[in-house]
């Protein structure tokens, strides 16, 4: 994936009005994750609530029921360039770019830093594709967001995960493109936070930079891998799914027929594993076995090139930390035929693992 800069841009822009009630406020407080990296220089990172923090700590901004929240001014030198940030094989959720926030002041400055605070644009010929974030952030609260300090001279960057924010939108735009570039904009809201207390406390305007990018995501629309080895071809496969948040998420998994002739299988949820990587980290997700020996009315019988297909819900076999985040998570489906050697004929008893699929989860949660 290529870069050039073509231009950095700081303007002013509105955010929530000053004078809403300490109630409201609270009301409106929403649970965010720190997405962000540092990118040279000297960034001091602040604990949520806390009133002196530590070089290299982590932050997270605290709730905001307790302030007015209020349009601010920019800070003198703040500015915003973008760098390449890894493509999907490297952090296994999509294309990415890294949003470099870089103070240039003479003073430090304490901001929020988190992808959903930014809005992507990208371009190609005549074709524009809008890619507001996934994640309405006009709130003024901003509980569990990164917080950074950044002394004069330093950088923290927010990746940015063009998959995450553009989601069907991104291949309109690739298919414009072809094999030429594509404009990316990207306009980050700056939140300033008090550096004692780890609170939000307004909105300094939007920084925008523009890059020329190449895009290069995997094939979302590839089968399961099927059996190893020449032996029977039998695929796996889930579809890429979309998700409101972290507390309920359901695919689509089937398994497909590609032998000369009909088999069976045993129709059972615990079959079903899934290799999740993304935001939280890696996870093997599945549920415990059964115990019990399964009976002829749970054997499926598929015809040639036929199709046995489930709708299953991963939080059921995931633990509740695996999709707290947040962001694009690559699931791998695979079915693993446990109960083959106790059912009451023979069935499919070798194991099938597909190739991994995408699944955004908008605004993340706790379950």
């Amino acid at each position: 994936m290529g870069f050039r800069r073509t231009s950095s841009a700081v303007g002013p822009d509105s955010g929530c009005r000053s004078g809403a009630s300490p109630a409201l406020l609270a009301g409106l407080v929403v649970g965010l994750a720190a997405a962000s990296a540092l990118a040279g220089g000297d960034v001091e990172r602040r604990g949520g609530g806390s009133r002196a923090g530590r070089t290299g700590e982590t932050g997270r901004a605290s709730d905001t029921s307790g302030r007015t929240w209020g349009d601010l001014e920019m800070p003198a030198g703040l500015s915003l360039r973008l760098e390449a940030g890894g493509d999907g094989e490297e952090t296994g959720a999509g294309v990415a770019v890294r949003a470099v926030l870089h103070n240039g002041g003479s003073e430090p400055v304490t901001l929020a830093l988190d992808p959903r605070l930014a809005d992507l644009e990208l371009r190609a010929g005549r074709t524009r594709v809008r890619c507001p974030s996934p994640q309405d952030m006009s709130p003024p609260g901003l509980h569990g967001a990164g917080v950074g300090t950044l002394a004069p001279g330093a950088g923290a960057g927010v990746r940015l995960d063009l998959l995450y924010h553009c989601w069907d939108r991104l291949d309109r735009a690739r298919r414009a493109a072809g094999d030429g570039p594509l404009e990316l904009t990207v306009a980050y809201r700056v939140v300033l936070v008090d550096p004692g207390l780890g609170e939000a406390v307004g909105r300094a305007g939007r920084l925008e930079a523009r890059t020329e990018m190449s895009l290069g995501l995997p094939d979302e629309e590839a089968p399961g891998e099927g059996v190893p080895d020449g032996e029977a071809p039998v695929e796996v496969e889930a579809r890429k799914a979309d998700a409101a948040d972290g507390e309920e998420v359901w695919l689509r998994v089937a398994v497909r027929n590609r032998t000369a002739g009909a088999l069976k299988l045993v129709d059972h949820p615990t079959q079903f594993r899934f290799e999740v990587t993304g935001p939280t980290g890696a996870w093997t997700c599945g549920m415990d076995p059964w115990r019990i020996t399964p009976l002829g009315d749970l054997l499926v019988r598929l015809r040639r090139g036929g199709k046995y297909e489930r709708r299953l819900e991963l939080t059921r076999y995931c633990p509740p930390e695996a999709l707290r985040e947040p962001g694009v998570y690559w699931v791998a489906p695979i079915y693993d035929p446990y109960l083959a050697d106790r059912a009451p004929e023979p069935v499919l008893d070798r194991e099938v693992r597909g190739v991994p699929v995408p699944l955004r989860v908008r605004t993340g949660g706790d379950r």
